[in-house]
């Protein structure tokens, strides 16, 4: 088989939901890249990696206060709909 390796970089919208925050993913929310390979003539492949998003600083600021206040960051999650006032590029937003 041969190999081939494709960097990329992709500009995400600030209100992308975190997926990794503290050394570990956060249950509930996922991000993933799909890689499809089509070959003529072959079994095409499919593979699903997940990708880690941070957080920004303030919302790392956030997070850091509500540990140390003593609370735990059980689970996450990802509502369709859109947040009053906000402006979204998204149409859904992150419940933490």
């Amino acid at each position: 088989g041969s190999f081939a390796d494709f960097p990329f970089a992709l500009r995400v919208p600030m209100e992308t939901p975190i997926t990794f925050y503290n050394g570990r993913y956060l249950p509930g929310a996922a991000i993933a890249v799909r890689t499809v390979v089509d070959l003529d003539g072959g079994v095409d492949a499919t593979d699903t990696d997940p990708i880690a998003v941070a957080a920004l600083p303030a919302q790392q600021a956030v997070l850091d206060a509500i540990l140390r206040w003593g609370f735990a960051l059980r689970r996450t999650d990802v509502e369709s709909g859109r947040i009053a006032g906000a402006v979204q590029q998204l149409p859904f937003y992150q419940e933490i």
